[in-house]
Order: C-alpha cells, then sequence, then structure tokens
C-alpha cells in the first residue's frame, strides 16, 4: 500500500482543536473509569454478537438489508434536525482517540471527518465532486460553502434524505447551526443552493463514466455490507480520479468490541487491499480518528487506475 501522501494527515493539534467544543470530560484511557466503560461495551457486543448467531437466521427483518435501510433512515433524515444534532449539548457518548478517553457529543468525530475530506479536496482541486450516501446533506452544505467554485452533487438513496437536504438548500443563506458546526472557513453562505441532491442507489447510479473528479463517502458503505462490490465498482466507474472512503475497513475493526458489533450488526466489512480488485490505488490511509468503542472509521484516499 502506498501511503506517501503524509500532507494529507491532520495533525494533533488540529484534531485537538476541531473536536474541543463537543468534548465534555476528557480522561486517560488507563483509568479505572474507561477500563469500565469499555468492558461494558465489550461485554454487550458479545452478547449481541450471540444473540445474532442464535436467533439471527429465525428472526424475519434481524439482517440489515438495503430495503431496510432505505424505509428507516428516510425516516430518520426526516425526524432530526440540524439544530439538535450540531449543538454542543446533548446526549453524550464514548469517544477513543489515541491514549485518550472522552465523554463527548458524537457529532465531534463528524467535524473530523469533514476535515480530512477538505484537507483532499484542497490537496487535488476538482472541478466535481460527488457524495455517494449523502444523506441529509450536512457534508455537501458545508463543503460547497468553503469550496464555492467546485460543482457538488449529492447522490442519496432515502427520498427523507434528499427532502431534508433541499429543504435546507432553500434558505437564501446557510443557517447559523451549520456555519458554526463548519471546521472550516465559510467563505460562501450561499453556494449551497447550487448543490444538486439527487435520489439514487449506489449500484446503479444514472451519471456517466468518469463523471466526476472526486467522490466521497463518509460511513455510507458502511451501511452497505450487502452490496459493497458492485457499489465500490460503481463509484469507480463514475469517477475519473480520485475516491474518499471514510469508512469502518476491516482493517481497523477486527477484533474486540468493533469486530463483534460489526458482524452482529452487518456493517461494512470490506479490507483496504480489497480495493485493487475495483481498480482502486490507495495512496494514503490513516485510522487516526476519534471513534466510538462500536465502530472504528478511517480514512482511505485512493486513485483510479
Amino acid at each position: 500500500m502506498n501511503t506517501n501522501h503524509e500532507e494529507l494527515r491532520l495533525s494533533d493539534d488540529e484534531i485537538k482543536n476541531i473536536i474541543a467544543p463537543f468534548i465534555h470530560e476528557a480522561m486517560p484511557v488507563e483509568s479505572e473509569v474507561w477500563k469500565a466503560l469499555e468492558k461494558g461495551v465489550s461485554s454487550d457486543q458479545v452478547r449481541r454478537l450471540l444473540r445474532r448467531k442464535l436467533l439471527g437466521s429465525w428472526i424475519h427483518g434481524f439482517r440489515r438489508t438495503q430495503k431496510g435501510i432505505k424505509e428507516s433512515y428516510s425516516r430518520q433524515w426526516q425526524n432530526q434536525y440540524f439544530e439538535d444534532q450540531l449543538n454542543t449539548d446533548g446526549p453524550l457518548v464514548p469517544l477513543r482517540w489515541c491514549d485518550t478517553g472522552y465523554k463527548a457529543r458524537a457529532i465531534a468525530a463528524k467535524r473530523v471527518y469533514l476535515a480530512y475530506i477538505a484537507r483532499v479536496i484542497r490537496q487535488f482541486m476538482p472541478g466535481k465532486v460527488i457524495e455517494v450516501g449523502a444523506g441529509n446533506g450536512l457534508n455537501l452544505l458545508l463543503l460547497a460553502a468553503h469550496f464555492p467554485a467546485i460543482d457538488f452533487t449529492g447522490a442519496e438513496l432515502t427520498e427523507g434524505g434528499v427532502k431534508v437536504s433541499r429543504e435546507a438548500q432553500s434558505a437564501d443563506v446557510l443557517s447559523a447551526a451549520l456555519q458554526d458546526f463548519s471546521p472550516f472557513d465559510v467563505l460562501d453562505a450561499s453556494a449551497h443552493k447550487r448543490i444538486k441532491f439527487d435520489l439514487g442507489n449506489a449500484t446503479c447510479l444514472g451519471y456517466e463514466d468518469n463523471a466526476f473528479d472526486l467522490c466521497f463517502t463518509a460511513l455510507a458503505l458502511e451501511q452497505m455490507e450487502e452490496v459493497r462490490r458492485p457499489a465500490i465498482e460503481e463509484i469507480a466507474r463514475i469517477t475519473g480520479n480520485i475516491v474518499v472512503m471514510v469508512e469502518p475497513f476491516r482493517d481497523w475493526n477486527n477484533e474486540g468490541a468493533y469486530r463483534n458489533y460489526i458482524r452482529a450488526n452487518d456493517y461494512f466489512q470490506g479490507a483496504i487491499a480489497d480495493l485493487d480488485e475495483h481498480g482502486l490505488e490507495v495512496l494514503f490511509a490513516s485510522a487516526d480518528m476519534p471513534h466510538k468503542l462500536t465502530l472504528w472509521p478511517g480514512i482511505v484516499v485512493a486513485r483510479v487506475k
């Protein structure tokens, strides 16, 4: 694996500053409080995996399917408001980064994903960018405001996600909640109005070959284990140069609670080495990101061969 593009890596200080507003408590991972948290999460995931092995084949709808994801996430996006999702107060989860454990808002990690994606875009300066699995449009709304000259498109499986994205887009300027959450400067608060949000399935996107200079996913392939191979092949087909994936690759989730959680819930199980089969040459990979104790995303940057 070629990992020469070290200029893409965020520094420790950058990550600390990005997550700081959403951290409520920090502690060493060697502390008794943190060890107890990890033990509780690990035990829970073992129980989940055992229940899955014993009952999974008998319970209708137990498996994570694209049909089920489309239905559940369409409802979720429509019932989730940016003001509630992005504020610094609210439900806390345990996050780990290096040797520190945090009680934090889960959305803190999202800011790091966005900063990494922006770093890659800044490095390669594509003219056309697509996000596959755009969800409620959060990533694109913020990226467009920072890169107003880029032509952004979002493809999303769920009608609810596209609906919410277009509703946010209807505002003359980006909302205060979104601007405050952005980990980078907002250079054009009206650039979001030029994003194209499309309803589309990742396995059969209706775009021409090499239609985009850069494609990214952010915890979207996570939900596509059932269609992982055709989805990655389709992403490679529509992309002329760079593919960025912020996903829980098996390389970082192959043991303990991470492995149990992914297997129990049918999440993404691809390995970085698998990307070569899809015509993707890996340029950079890093798992240096704050993450939950159940799922560890990292970033992979690849070039279409």
